[in-house]
Formats: structure tokens, sequence, C-alpha cells
């Protein structure tokens, strides 16, 4: 897949909407691009896409996965002059939220919006120079009434997404909503394509699973009922900004993407302690293939947490992005490229016998 084909993509998958709970559109969009090498494809009751790939002798298989939602809101409260109140569907920091451009996801159709707060000429110096609370902040419509805003077809608990803005930068960067992680289910279609080129040895699924923005939900169903030997998820992970100490994110852009060794939220008493015997394996595809990588142990976690809970070894590749979870995320291609690169590399070289030996009892 060459560089343009890989924008489309990235681009197309970013502007679907995709919240926590109303994921289908992306899920259905992923396995249409893997249905023709697929042995199987489906949606499971909770609506996390599983599409299988047989292998010429499997003794074993192996789940890859990057998640279906993005990070958005949710109409909590309607008032009787149309104004929609609302909270946070995923970890979103609301000083990112102001001015921005929003579709409510109503029932007859999205519906333009825009996230609003109390106008700077109505607000004194002492409250400019606080952060605003979300309660604080509401969506206009265009509504003058509650029962305009019924009329709308928007309702207690519909989902609100950001409007599309994908956009090319120079240097090889592009911007848009939803990088978190529809780069990682481009990764998965690029790399997969490219492997089943050559065959594989072992059954893969490729699984986009749903609600990993608020607590790695789908990916530990799917994880449950398929049982495989193994597991890589692919991922976003916030990179060094101006002004951030390296000892809270150390990944950078341009660097390659970062193989993780270890993730944890206290907080959540949730992550993951990646498999070492896999992220030996990703270094070594990256090493033997030039592929330029970065590791990191981050404050965080992701599908991987859910997935180990099932006891399944699992290793993790993820892209370094600024701006995480706002309306409009920023990553490098570069380090995009190379993580579809190393995918790729990772499961060419992977063989039923691997799979089958991570997989099994070791003796004492």
């Amino acid at each position: 897949m060459d560089r343009g084909q890989f924008v489309e993509l990235i681009r197309d998958l970013a502007a679907i909407p995709g919240p926590a709970g109303r994921e289908e559109a992306v899920a259905r969009a992923f396995a249409a691009r893997l249905k023709d090498l697929a042995a199987e494809a489906f949606l499971d009751p909770m609506g996390n896409a599983i599409v299988k790939l047989a292998g010429r002798n499997p003794k074993a298989s192996l789940m890859v996965c990057a998640h279906t939602d993005e990070v958005g809101l949710i109409v909590k409260t309607i008032t009787p002059d149309g104004l929609l109140y609302f909270d946070l569907n995923g970890g979103i920091d609301p000083r990112t939220l102001l001015a921005t451009p929003v579709e409510v996801l109503g029932a007859d159709g999205p519906v333009a919006g825009v996230v609003v707060s109390p106008s700077a000429h109505l607000s004194r110096p002492e409250d400019r120079a606080k952060p605003i609370p979300v309660h604080d902040l509401w969506i206009q419509v265009g509504a003058n009434s509650d029962a305009e805003v019924k009329a709308l077809g928007i309702r207690i608990g519909d989902p609100v997404t950001f409007r599309a803005n994908f956009q090319e930068m120079a240097g090889g960067y592009v911007a848009t909503k939803a990088l978190d992680d529809r780069v990682g289910l481009a990764i998965l279609i690029a790399a997969i394509r490219r492997a089943a080129r050559r065959g594989l040895d072992y059954d893969l699924y490729a699984v986009a699973p749903v609600q990993e923005e608020i607590g790695a939900r789908g990916a530990g169903v799917v994880a449950r009922a398929l049982r495989p030997a193994a597991a890589v998820i692919v991922d976003t992970v916030s990179a060094t900004e101006p002004g951030v100490a390296v000892s809270r994110a150390a990944a950078a852009c341009e660097k390659g993407p970062i193989i993780r060794i270890w993730d944890y939220v206290r907080d959540h008493v949730r992550g993951t302690v990646y498999d070492r015997r896999l992220v030996d394996r990703l270094i070594a595809a990256a090493e033997r293939n030039g592929i330029r990588y970065q590791t990191d142990a981050a404050h965080t976690w992701t599908d991987g947490a859910a997935i180990t809970l099932e006891g399944i070894p699992t290793g993790g590749i993820f892209v370094p992005r600024r701006g995480s979870h706002s309306a409009c995320e920023i990553m490098s291609l570069v380090d995009a490229e190379a993580a579809a690169d190393l995918l790729a590399a990772f499961l060419e070289g992977l063989t039923g016998a691997d799979l089958a030996a991570l997989s099994a009892p070791r003796p004492l």
C-alpha cells in the first residue's frame, strides 16, 4: 500500500462517527476492507468485528486488534430553551472543547452543533483564569426549545462526536479527530494485506473491538470467545510535547513506533505487563528489517489489559501522537507506516509452532 492509499484509508476511517456504544459503522468499514481475504467475517453480539484468515497448516491462532471507538461526549440534559448539556464519553480534557464543532448522533441522523461556554464579554477576569468545568459547557444545535431539539431526533443519552476534520500538514504529518485508534485499524489492514500475500502458517483473527475508551470492554469479550494463543494490539500513545518532562512522556514523533513493555493506571488498578517473549520478537523483527522503533512504559491502559486478564500473552505496537483525546490529534506518517511495516514483518516471521509454544505450559 503506497502512502497515498494509506493516507486515504486513515482519512476515510477517521471520518466515520464511532463513539463508545455506537461503533458499528466503523467495525463494518474495517471488516469490509479485509473480507476478500476472509474465511469468516462477522460482528459478535457486542459489536466487535472479527475477521478470520485461515492458515496453511494451523497449530494455533493469533489475534491482532485495534479498537473502533473514539472519545466523544454524550447528551445528559436538554434544557427548556434548547441547549444540550453533556458528559464525557471517554477521557477528554474539558479545556480542549471550547468552540469545537460536533455532531450529535440523533435518531434521524447527525445534527451539527458547537460546544459553547460563557462568553468572555460576560465573564469576570477571575473566572476566565480558571478551568471551565464540563457542567458549565453546553452544545448549541440551533434549537430554541426542548421540543425543537426532540424534533431534530435528539434524546438524552445520544452520543456526540467531533466533526470530521482531516488535514495533511507539512513534513508528512496528518491531523484529524479519532486518530486514536483509526490509524491502528489502518495499520492492521495494510499489514495484514501484505502478510497475506505470502500466506500464513497459523489462523489469524483481525479484530476491531468496541468500547476501549471506557474500559477496554470489547477486547476481553473477543479474547474469551476466541482463546488465541497470543495477541498483539495496535494503538496510539502520547508523544513528548514542548514543556512536558521526559519522565512523563518519553516517546517522540518521527522516531518510529513504540514497542510497549508495561502500562498501568493505579487509580483504576488496570494495565498490562506485555509478554516479554512477544516484546523480544517484535524488537527482533524491527531490527532484522531495519525498522526504527522505540520502547516505553506508560501511565495508561489499553485493550491489552482486558486480553491479559484472560491469560493470553500480549504484545503491543503503538504510534506516537500529539493532542491526545482532543478534537484534532496529530501524528507523523513516518511512524504509522513503520508500524505497519513492523506488524507485517512480525506476522510474516511467525509460525504456528511459535504460537503453540507461547501458549503451552512450561515445565518448572
